[in-house]
């Protein structure tokens, strides 16, 4: 594969101020749980972008476009696809 494509964040956008979330039945802090899926990616050292992409709830949600070593353009350019194309996904 050129590139995977994995959810960034763990929920839809939360409200700003938002002290805390709720994933699988816990209560976390927003702040400190809205980057837990991208930190593994970042600490191999992998090429990816973080997009955003709403949710047919109309909510924006992140998602990590991931690639081979040295194929930070891969990333980039999916990024900008689906910002031009304005990419929903269903939940």
């Amino acid at each position: 594969f050129d590139l995977l494509i994995a959810p960034a964040t763990p929920c839809a956008a939360t409200v700003i101020g938002q002290q805390s979330i709720e994933i699988q039945g816990k209560t976390l802090p927003t702040k400190a749980s809205m980057g837990m899926l991208a930190q593994p990616i970042s600490f191999v050292g992998l090429p990816v972008c973080t997009a955003p992409v709403r949710t047919d709830n109309g909510l924006s949600i992140g998602v990590q476009l991931i690639a081979a070593p040295y194929q930070e353009a891969t990333t980039l350019e999916a990024a900008w696809r689906l910002e031009q194309n304005n990419v929903t996904l269903q939940q």
